[in-house]
């Protein structure tokens, strides 16, 4: 077992050179697949930042190998979405001026930039086409399979007060946080994937997703993550799944059985004693108050200074606070942009959300008639959604990067579908070739 992690990774790093799509897996998973690391490789428990520069080394590999094969990387790149995204980081990064933890918010800032770029620069210009998305959801698949099934298995993850982790140099663990995402995220590929290509194999891949991802995301005792997954399929399934006729009422609800059924044998298989307590009502509902607590102190502060109302208290003012919770940070990114950014910070980020929103809409009615491409696209859009709820349980507003990659995602494939010669429209209910059919213009182009 110590071997296949290295073996894996090796695999996953070969893989990359194949295709763009599992350099983009490998980045969008890669903390998770760092932790697995640590696990068999003494090395990386302390030096976890030489990973992450393998994996920027790998994804400017793809990049150029792209670019090598006469495709641009950086065309439709510079979108709404991508200027008001920079924007977003650059803004906070000038209000460290006037936080009242200057120096704690500049190093935090300067410590996150090299993620910035390698997931709101580098990660975008991996993917350039819609038609894309249906290995990139498949990579996803496979890595984070593999990813989630050797953390259960391995014997160095271990349960302390509730949650899966490893311990590191110096007696500090890593984030389960980040074990309950990887979780989450494959319960969602599998539930919204479960009714394309129904080939044996395949239909195992898509239920060991939810099963496996529940299990994670339980034995991390990420009660977040698990809940808002769940809420996220539940919201999104109607994007992936189109009940039109008798037939289609039968497979969702088969599919959704299915989905529930896993969800109740993960639950059965990796709940015990030895992390029932991070499960139980009292504990989900004493969370979410927490989070609740965070925001009224925040606003509280920002409120009683009329003086920086526009501008903001500053990035990590919160930390500086006398607050319930005694937290370095709120949690919850939306009260970041107003109270610690001000009206102009929460004015960018509205704007990033808006755009996402429009985009992801025009993009979603452009190829719904194409049952494999709504359900990739479906996929990303719900990955989207899902990290947009976490940044609001467990994000700060220089710490969600990879939410901003994927908005500036949607906004590139946006600008290049649309940007294509026009077709008319095909019939409701045809199946059509979304590399060559296209819509008439919508809003947000």
């Amino acid at each position: 077992m110590s071997l296949l992690p290295l073996i894996l990774v090796c695999v996953l790093f070969a893989a990359t050179l194949w295709r763009p799509s599992w350099a983009f897996a490998v980045v969008v998973m890669m903390f998770p697949l760092e932790m697995l690391l640590q696990a068999t490789v003494p090395y990386f428990l302390n030096n976890a930042f030489a990973f992450n520069v393998a994996v920027a080394g790998l994804a400017l590999l793809s990049i150029v190998r792209r670019w090598l094969g006469g495709e641009s990387p950086v065309i439709h790149l510079f979108t709404g979405a991508f200027l008001a995204s920079w924007g977003f980081y650059a803004w906070g990064y000038l209000s460290t001026i006037w936080s009242p933890a200057e120096g704690e918010a500049l190093d935090l800032a300067v410590q996150g930039l090299p993620y910035w770029i390698l997931l709101m620069l580098l990660a975008p210009m991996m993917i350039c086409r819609i038609e894309e998305l249906r290995t990139v959801v498949q990579s996803l698949l496979l890595v984070g399979l593999a990813i989630g099934l050797m953390i259960i298995l391995s014997p160095d993850f271990n349960i302390v007060a509730g949650r899966l982790s490893i311990r590191l140099v110096g007696g500090d663990r890593t984030n389960p946080l980040q074990i309950g995402t990887l979780g989450g995220t494959l319960m969602i590929i599998g539930a919204l994937t479960m009714l394309t290509r129904w080939t044996p194999w395949q239909v195992a891949l898509r239920v060991a997703a939810v099963v496996i991802g529940a299990g994670v995301a339980l034995l991390s005792g990420s009660r977040g993550q698990m809940v808002l997954a769940v809420l996220t399929i539940i919201v999104t399934i109607p994007l992936a799944y189109r009940v039109s006729n008798l037939r289609g009422f039968v497979l969702t609800t088969a599919a959704a059985v299915v989905v529930v059924v896993g969800m109740m044998f993960a639950a059965s298989l990796f709940i015990s004693w030895r992390n029932d307590d991070r499960w139980d009502a009292q504990s989900l509902v004493f969370g979410g108050a927490g989070r609740l607590d965070n925001v009224v102190d925040l606003f509280a502060a920002y409120l009683s200074s009329p003086g920086h109302w526009v501008q903001g208290l500053g990035v990590s003012a919160f930390r500086e606070l006398d607050t319930r919770s005694g937290d370095d940070y709120s949690h919850v990114l939306l009260a970041d942009a107003l109270a610690e950014a001000g009206i102009i910070g929460a004015a960018i980020l509205g704007t990033v959300l808006v755009l996402g929103w429009r985009q992801g809409r025009d993009l979603f009615v452009a190829v719904r008639h194409d049952h494999s491409s709504r359900i990739d696209l479906s996929v990303i859009l719900a990955i989207t959604l899902y990290y947009l709820l976490l940044s609001n349980k467990q994000g700060s507003m220089l710490g969600t990067p990879l939410l901003f990659g994927l908005l500036i995602l949607i906004g590139r494939l946006h600008r290049e579908y649309f940007s294509r010669p026009e077709e008319p429209m095909p019939p409701e209910g045809a199946s059509v070739d979304v590399e060559s059919a296209r819509v008439p213009m919508l809003a947000g182009r």
